[in-house]
């Protein structure tokens, strides 16, 4: 049994049932082989965490250093990026880069990556502006309180 697609028929069986009661029925079904690849999803999920904090912290400190010394650009040799040097990341073909290794063209490829995982968000967020505008529109608490004849024209 796949566990990702257990995991979206239980999903799709029970859209509005209890995350939680639905993941103890679930997981009396599985064997501990199967969530082996669950685990390694979020074990890669907080090691991305750690390093978008060292990135995030490098950068801060090296601009910072940049501006104290009145420099344009902060300085690649400086202590504040040696902490990211070893750092990881994903590109979009699957494969990995230090950040003291990587290439123009990965970082490029790095990128593209998230703007595509930002474009989906952007969607999302979009759905719901539009949720908002509907929603005020219309004078209304939630989009099931809009008139059927205003859902039509909607």
């Amino acid at each position: 049994m796949g566990l990702h697609t257990e995991i979206t028929k239980t999903a799709n069986e029970h859209p509005d049932g209890d995350p939680r009661a639905l993941a103890t029925t679930l997981l009396a079904r599985l064997k501990r082989a199967d969530l082996i690849g669950l685990l390694a999803d979020e074990i890669a999920h907080a090691q991305r965490s750690i390093i978008r904090n060292v990135e995030r912290d490098a950068f801060h400190e090296a601009f910072t250093q940049a501006a104290r010394s009145k420099s344009a650009t902060p300085d690649a040799t400086d202590d504040a990026f040696q902490a990211l040097f070893d750092c990881t990341f994903k590109i979009g073909d699957g494969s990995e880069a230090t950040w003291a290794e990587a290439t123009e063209e990965q970082h490029l490829a790095r990128i593209a990556m998230l703007e595509k995982l930002r474009a989906g968000l952007d969607a999302t967020i979009d759905r719901h502006r539009e949720a908002v505008r509907l929603i005020r529109a219309h004078g209304v608490a939630c989009l099931a309180q809009i008139p059927a004849e205003d859902k039509a024209a909607a």
